[in-house]
């Protein structure tokens, strides 16, 4: 689910800096051995609401991509020739 939202963020600055929140955000439960199953899935929903209101800020802001994205789709696109 949270993949799904993720890459609904135009900039890729952005939809790295959320795989890395998300991936610390696990991390930190799995070292955690206290936390409990909803405590855990109610700082995931949180964390899901900050994403989708990052995601709909964003949309309203159009921005040109960067050199690291534009570098990506031309080796997809290579590839798949």
């Amino acid at each position: 689910l949270f993949r799904t939202k993720i890459f609904q963020f135009p900039q890729y600055s952005y939809r790295e800096f959320f795989k890395r929140r998300i991936r610390d955000h696990f991390a930190a439960a799995v070292k955690n051995e206290n936390i409990q199953q909803t405590e855990f899935y109610e700082k995931c929903q949180d964390l899901l609401k900050v994403i989708r209101r990052q995601s709909a800020l964003h949309r309203f802001y159009p921005t040109s991509k960067l050199v690291i994205e534009e570098e990506k789709e031309g080796k997809e696109t290579n590839q798949n020739s």
